[in-house]
């Protein structure tokens, strides 16, 4: 259901999103420490604009599997639609340690990077990042 608000496939966005997090919820009712539950929820969160609960629910998955650099990645992704773009960096450093040989992975810290970057005003630090894509 993200997947749909992501790529623009979904006509009720509000309510995609909605069944996206009541399914979520429902499994993490089931087991609270459902990896992929927890990422659709976060998902769910972000795209909803509720950025706290975004961050909250990635933390979570970070605690149950720190060595996830998809849920850092996540995080970071967060972290940038929050404005907070310093940490956005701090935290693809991590991403990118714990999964530096996977190209898709890698394309997304990127661009993510690239993106906080330009926030900062780093824009020579940018066009270096967005060239590693």
């Amino acid at each position: 259901y993200s997947a749909e608000v992501l790529f623009r496939w979904s006509a009720d966005r509000r309510a995609t999103l909605a069944t996206a997090a009541a399914l979520a919820r429902r499994a993490l009712a089931i087991d609270p420490n459902d990896l992929v539950a927890l990422k659709s929820l976060a998902g769910a969160q972000m795209f909803d604009g509720d950025l706290e609960g975004a961050m909250q629910t990635s933390l979570r998955q970070l605690q149950i599997n720190p060595s996830d650099a998809n849920a850092n990645r996540a995080l970071a992704a967060t972290l940038f639609f929050a404005g907070r773009w310093e940490e956005t960096l701090r935290q693809l450093e991590i991403a990118e340690r714990l999964n530096p040989l996977d190209n898709a992975h890698m394309d997304k810290v990127h661009s993510i990077a690239a993106n906080a970057l330009i926030a900062l005003g780093r824009y020579d630090e940018a066009i270096v990042r967005a060239r590693r894509q």
